[in-house]
Formats: structure tokens, sequence, C-alpha cells
């Protein structure tokens, strides 16, 4: 059987939002339990959804909906099953969405938008940048350094290079975010002189992926410390938190 991913997305849509009654409720429970588990759009549509009414839960204190938006709410909701067919139509269709409706008139149009998409496109940047960082540090020819710290030990930092190409990826799961108005800072050393690389912060999923450019053969280590935000860059001074020693047979 053929699916239609448009209206399968209306549906789980709607059945995240707990709006969906009678048949279209029946028909999202048919599809999370016969195609959604074999089929990985639609898997991540559903946590892709799950996620952002998450998100848009938390994004604005909660205000009463204008009474106008409640009148029609009501109205709507308690109009009879049997209507002409364009109006129960256009009563599925707006069951469907009537807790959409609710969420837009309390946090505005303009903040679902910018959850929404900030949200979507965070998730998309984010799975292919992991993707990408992933394939370079598996792939033959590519040599990986453990940048290790003794107190992250839930951490793990790595960074991948291959010899006399200058195209570095540095990986890094569960990093704690830094101390208040601070920043970690990414060092190259040689002979016990550092350059500075670039600074980062970790994202709200401490997954760090950073795609770099330089010659890792010309440096004997890799350096990442917790600096003051508006500290001088001219050479490390702060908390030394990962690090690794580079060498030919690294």
């Amino acid at each position: 059987m053929t699916e239609d991913h448009d209206r399968i997305e209306e549906l789980l849509a709607g059945q995240a939002m707990h709006s969906l009654e009678g048949e279209d409720a029946r028909e999202a429970e048919r599809l999370l339990s016969e195609h959604v588990p074999g089929c990985l759009q639609c898997r991540q549509t559903v946590v892709t959804f799950q996620d952002v009414l998450g998100e848009l839960a938390l994004a604005a204190p909660p205000v009463e909906p204008p009474e106008l938006l409640l009148a029609r709410l009501r109205s709507e909701m308690r109009a009879p099953d049997t209507v002409a067919p364009r109006r129960a139509t256009t009563q599925r269709s707006f069951a469907m969405w009537a807790a959409t409706a609710a969420a837009v008139a309390v946090l505005g149009l303009a903040a679902w938008n910018t959850v929404l998409n900030h949200r979507l496109g965070h998730i998309q940047t984010q799975q292919r940048n992991v993707a990408n960082a992933m394939s370079f540090l598996n792939e033959p020819g590519s040599r990986v350094v453990d940048l290790t710290d003794a107190r992250f030990t839930g951490s793990r930092v790595v960074m991948g290079f291959r010899p006399q190409e200058t195209h570095v990826v540095l990986f890094g799961t569960d990093m704690p975010p830094p101390a208040g108005g601070r920043e970690y800072r990414l060092w190259l050393g040689q002979n016990g002189h550092f350059t500075f690389v670039r600074a980062f912060l970790p994202p709200e999923d401490e997954i760090v992926v950073l795609t770099l450019t330089f010659d890792a053969s010309l440096y004997d280590q890799i350096l990442i410390t917790e600096e003051e935000a508006d500290a001088p860059t001219t050479a490390p001074r702060g908390d030394h938190r990962w690090a690794a020693t580079l060498t030919p047979s690294a």
C-alpha cells in the first residue's frame, strides 16, 4: 500500500498535539503501529514534532487566548457530525489544527515561526555535520587522536586528520558548557608555542563538530582551554581542558 506522506504528516502533527478524533485518530494510531516503525522519514517526523512542541510549550509564559478565538473554538468543537460534506471536511481540518491555532494565539505567530524554523534548521544541520564528521573519521587513511582530561571523564573529544592534508575535524560529545562569561578556545602547539585557531561554545545537545583547515603534521600538540570571552588570543592563559600530542605516528 502506497502511503500519502503529506496526509501522514498532517495526521502525525495532529496526533502529537492530541487534537484528533474519530476516524482521523484511528488512522493516526494505525500509522504509528504499522507504517511509522518501518519508515525512517516518518520516524524522524514524529521526533521533530515532539521536540518542537516541547520547546514551543516553554518558549513564552502562558496568557489567555483572545475571547474571539475561544468563542470560535467552542463553536467549531460543538458542531454536529451530520453536516454537509464541505462543512464536515472543514470541521475535521479545524479539529486537527485547533491546538496549533491556540498555540499561535498564545505565543504569537512570530514566536512560532522563530522556534519552529530554528529547531528544524538546527536538527538538519547538526545531523548533516555529525554524519560528515563520522564519515571522515572512519575513512581509510584518517588518523584519530583522543583529547583527554581527567576532570571531564564523561566527555569524549577526538580530532581526525590526514597527513599532509589540510582538512581536519574536531568531534566532541557530552562537552559541558564553560562557566558564565567564558568560552572554549582551540590552540595548536609547536615547540611550546601556541597558535590560536578559534573559539567555540558547545550547543545545547553538547555535541561539537568543528571543521578546520590546517596541516596537522606541522604541529606537535592540540589544546582546548577555557578562557574569559574578552581575554586576548595571543596565548592560552585559562584552564587547560582537553589536550593531545600530535606525532607522525599518532
